[in-house]
C-alpha cells in the first residue's frame, strides 16, 4: 500500500494527458484530457462503470453504465429532472417528454404516438376533462360525471367507419 497524505491539495499533473489505472499490469481505467473534454474511461472490454454511495450507513449502487450494452444507464431508484427539462429519444427527437413545473407533455413530433400495452390503457384525468385538439384548436372533450362517459363536440358529431358501428345504450339516446 501507498498512502498520499497532504495538508493541502494533491495535484496529479500528466503532460501526456492521461492518468491511468492498472491492476496486475492490466489497464482498468483512465482519466483523460481530450480536446478540452474531461473523459472518464473504462479500459476493460464489456465491464461496467458503477457509481456507489452510502445512504444512512448502507452501501448501494446508485447508477450503473452497462458497457456491454453501449452504456445503457441503469438507475437504482428515481431519475429526477428539473422543471422545463426535456427527455429526448431518437436521433430526430422522435419522442419527447417534458414538464414546465405544472403541465406534462409527451410528444411525437415526427410521427404517430402509439400506446401499446399488454393489458388495459388507463386514462385517469382526476375528475377533469380530456381535451381533444387538432393543431391546437379544441375540437371536443371527453368527460365523466362519475356515473357515465360524455363526449362533447365543438362542432358536429361524425361517426365514420369502414365496417359496422354498434351503439348500445341502457337508457336513452337523444339526437
Amino acid at each position: 500500500d501507498m498512502t498520499l497524505d497532504s495538508a493541502g491539495d494533491i495535484v496529479l499533473d500528466a503532460a501526456g494527458e492521461d492518468i491511468k489505472f492498472f491492476v496486475g499490469g492490466s489497464a482498468k481505467g483512465r482519466f483523460t484530457h481530450s480536446s478540452g473534454d474531461f473523459v472518464i474511461q473504462a479500459d476493460t472490454q464489456d465491464k461496467d462503470m458503477i457509481f456507489k454511495g452510502d445512504d444512512g450507513g448502507t452501501s448501494f449502487t446508485a447508477l450503473t453504465l452497462d458497457m456491454s450494452d453501449a452504456g445503457t444507464a441503469i438507475f437504482n431508484h428515481d431519475a429526477k429532472f428539473s422543471d422545463s427539462s426535456l427527455i429526448l429519444m431518437g436521433a430526430g427527437s422522435d419522442l419527447t417528454l417534458n414538464s414546465d413545473g405544472t403541465n406534462g407533455v409527451i410528444s411525437a413530433p415526427n410521427g404517430y404516438l402509439f400506446l401499446d400495452a399488454g393489458a388495459d390503457i388507463i386514462l385517469d384525468f382526476g375528475g377533469g376533462d380530456i381535451q381533444l385538439q387538432d393543431d391546437g384548436v379544441v375540437r371536443g372533450y371527453i368527460s365523466t360525471d362519475g356515473t357515465g362517459l360524455k363526449l362533447t363536440s365543438q362542432n358536429n358529431y361524425v361517426i365514420d367507419a369502414a365496417g359496422s358501428v354498434t351503439l348500445d345504450f341502457t337508457s336513452e339516446l337523444n339526437l
